[in-house]
């Protein structure tokens, strides 16, 4: 809780943020040190059992712990963007596979080709002067970004949550505004040596590195260009001997051919197994690389594609489990029509460059 706080930190004569831990004992005797919120003074206490400390003198204990925490947040969020070469952080974005758009046959508006996720910004590439309660227009934000390199640059404000929120004419503005909620010193402590990180609801443990914080006004999509999204599509290969398999493949691989002319290939949009055995033996009869396929023929019993069982075996010698391009040469094969309708009304449109027949 606020008020169950012990006070880490206090000024020195030359106004300078200490820390307890930082302090020796010859310090004790050449420095005095004095509150951050009330300005009274500040006596180290650093004994072998309690945790090392600032306390007030004595007759001087009425600080507001709530203020002391909102002004030492401000004063090291401070301390470290001036201090520090990079100020980063990392908010949710949308993006999508922009390089492949325009020639990949598989992009789709989904959540496929786009994607949601944590992109890390530099601020001190974007600004280059941090003020404490400096106005903007009608707003006094609990810290101000702004840029004089470039002067239009829209500002940023860092507001900080101790148990008032961010009031919400601010939320709406469209300004650029991150609100850090504190509770305790220990975490503003650990403030200044981590990413300012947006959360997600689903996200409840805080990753080493990270700080969690709320952003709001900032451009939610991606405006750099995105790399090719790591997608894999099901290819399904067919040999002229009959033998078949799938992998998946990138899917920037999808009009390039992998094996050798003989080799029927095609990438298949599908995540069932059996559909994309069932799509790729369609498709290769579609672009005559076979006749038939002994999946299709009504006589065969069994559903899945690997392992087909013609009930035909005995009255006719054929062969009681035969590879699926068997159908070429069976003089008995009869393609089971509403079958084969019914998938291809559910097989999506492809476009099979020539290369790849």
């Amino acid at each position: 809780m606020v008020n169950d706080i012990k006070y880490h930190y206090a000024l020195d004569e030359q106004g300078k943020t200490v820390c307890i831990d930082d302090v020796s004992d010859e310090d004790k005797s050449l420095h005095t040190y004095h509150c951050i919120n009330c300005n009274a003074t500040m006596i180290p206490r650093r004994g072998k059992i309690r945790d090392w400390h600032f306390a007030h003198k004595s007759g001087e204990e009425h600080c507001n712990s709530e203020s002391y925490l909102h002004k030492l947040a401000k004063r090291l969020i401070k301390e470290k963007f001036d201090k520090s070469n990079t100020f980063e952080i990392s908010y949710y974005q949308n993006s999508e596979c922009c390089s492949l758009k325009r020639n990949c046959v598989f992009f789709k508006e989904n959540e496929c080709c786009k994607k949601t996720a944590l992109q890390t910004y530099d601020l001190k590439k974007y600004y280059d002067t941090c003020a404490v309660e400096q106005y903007y227009g009608n707003f006094k934000p609990d810290i101000l970004l702004t840029s004089q390199k470039e002067p239009t640059r829209t500002p940023l404000f860092i507001e900080i949550l101790v148990t008032h929120k961010c009031e919400e004419e601010k939320k709406n503005s469209g300004l650029h505004i991150i609100e850090i909620q504190v509770q305790h010193e220990n975490e503003i402590r650990k403030l200044s040596k981590k990413i300012l990180t947006e959360k997600m609801n689903k996200e409840r443990k805080c990753a080493d590195n990270v700080f969690f914080a709320k952003f709001y006004g900032f451009r939610r999509n991606c405006i750099e260009e995105s790399k090719p999204f790591e997608k894999k599509i099901n290819r399904f290969f067919l040999n002229d001997n009959g033998m078949s398999y799938i992998e998946k493949m990138p899917c920037d691989f999808s009009s390039k051919k992998i094996t050798e002319a003989n080799t029927f290939e095609a990438c298949i949009d599908a995540y069932e197994k059996n559909l994309i055995y069932y799509y790729g033996y369609l498709l290769a009869i579609q672009n005559g690389f076979v006749t038939g396929a002994c999946c299709f023929c009504k006589y065969n019993k069994n559903d899945t594609v690997n392992s087909s069982f013609c009930y035909l075996y005995k009255k006719y010698g054929t062969p009681k489990n035969p590879v699926q391009t068997y159908a070429q040469q069976c003089k008995y094969y009869h393609e089971d029509k509403k079958r084969t309708d019914a998938l291809k009304s559910k097989m999506p449109t492809y476009k099979i460059p020539k290369e790849l027949l």
